[in-house]
């Protein structure tokens, strides 16, 4: 349960289930549905969420893929 006094100004209402979030320097709390889509697990970022619908996925794959082989000097 959270005060009215601190929950109002965060626009939350009575019954929004909140998430404690292990971060450095402390563990904020963030409403369950505003999870962050972009997060590091095991050293790489992970996207968490739905593909925009009508995207151009595989050029954006076939783009990234090409500018890491370029920083490796394999392309």
């Amino acid at each position: 349960m959270l005060a009215k006094p601190l929950r109002e100004p965060q626009g939350l209402r009575p019954g929004t289930e909140l998430e404690a979030v292990d971060e450095q320097g402390g563990i904020p709390l963030r409403p369950v549905e505003e999870r962050r889509r972009l997060m590091k697990i095991d050293g790489l970022w992970v996207y968490r969420g739905a593909a925009q619908a009508g995207g151009k996925w595989e050029r954006l794959i076939e783009q990234v893929r090409e500018e890491r082989l370029g920083a490796t000097g394999t392309c």
